[in-house]
């Protein structure tokens, strides 16, 4: 074979190999940054602080809620979700009763359910459950930081509030999730719809709550869905209307174990989350 032939055909191979280069080595950095993106769970060496939260959505759906209260407001929390199930018809139910409301979803749930979170984010306020619905005070401290930060990422925005799942935690977890800035939050009123009593039940215990109260319900639950118009409409015929989450320099007890920590229910115009010095 001649020397131009085997020099064209070498020019003609490294031409080739350039071009799967372009083509392969951008595909392969767009895998793997994808990947990344995807909330991959618990990702080892994640930071242990959360992104800056950016503006809460909710203030014009805030806005909206026709409520003007002689009592007081007062948080209704819904723990778990986000659900396919369910979740759509609770933010309807919310809608339709003139309320708004705070969701603390779970990380991985929230991952495979983004549309889902958007649609919380138009009845009020999106908050970190962790990333597995973990017992935070059981995990290594490098697991704790892992389910807060994976879930902040996760939710992106508004990133102020965390309940950790079953309201449990200690010296280290509070010290963790002072770490991350997220500000914790427990409830001073238990509906127990967990155990899946009746409708009647639910509304009945979440009338209990008190100005600036916050009621724990959780996502998930066909009565719990049922239960929030009553709930609403019977608590605004008291003079009550629901509002949204704020930190406050009060302190609370919470219900459960007389957990202290520093958050209240005000009005859902005040939706930066952090908001509510006393």
């Amino acid at each position: 074979m001649s020397e131009k032939r085997w020099t064209k055909r070498a020019k003609l191979f490294l031409l080739s190999l350039v071009g799967i280069s372009a083509v392969s080595i951008p595909v392969t950095v767009a895998l793997l940054l994808a990947a990344t993106a995807g909330g991959s769970p618990l990702t080892l060496g994640a930071p242990t602080r959360v992104p800056p939260a950016r503006a809460n959505p909710s203030r014009a759906i805030a806005e909206s809620v026709k409520c003007s209260p002689t009592k007081g407001y007062y948080a209704l929390t819904f723990d778990d979700g986000p659900y396919p199930a369910t979740t759509g018809r609770l933010v309807t139910a919310l809608k339709e009763a003139g309320a708004v409301a705070t969701f603390f979803d779970v990380g991985e749930r929230a991952a495979a359910h983004p549309d889902l979170v958007e649609l919380q984010r138009t009845a009020g306020q999106v908050a970190n459950h962790s990333y597995t619905h973990a017992h935070l005070p059981d995990v290594s401290q490098e697991r704790r930081f892992q389910e807060l930060t994976e879930t902040a990422k996760v939710l992106d925005h508004p990133n102020a509030f965390v309940r950790p799942p079953y309201g449990e935690t200690n010296a280290a977890t509070d010290a963790d999730m002072r770490t991350t800035e997220l500000v914790p939050v427990y409830w001073t009123t238990d509906t127990f719809d967990w155990q899946r009593p009746p409708v009647d039940v639910i509304v009945k215990r979440a009338l209990e709550v008190q100005p600036e109260g916050i009621v724990l319900l959780h996502d998930g639950r066909e009565n719990t869905v049922e239960a929030v118009p009553r709930v609403v409409s019977e608590l605004r015929r008291q003079g009550m209307c629901p509002g949204l989450l704020a930190k406050t320099d009060k302190t609370v007890v919470s219900a459960y174990r007389e957990t202290k920590f520093n958050v209240i229910a005000v009005s859902p115009t005040h939706d930066n989350g952090v908001v509510a010095g006393r």
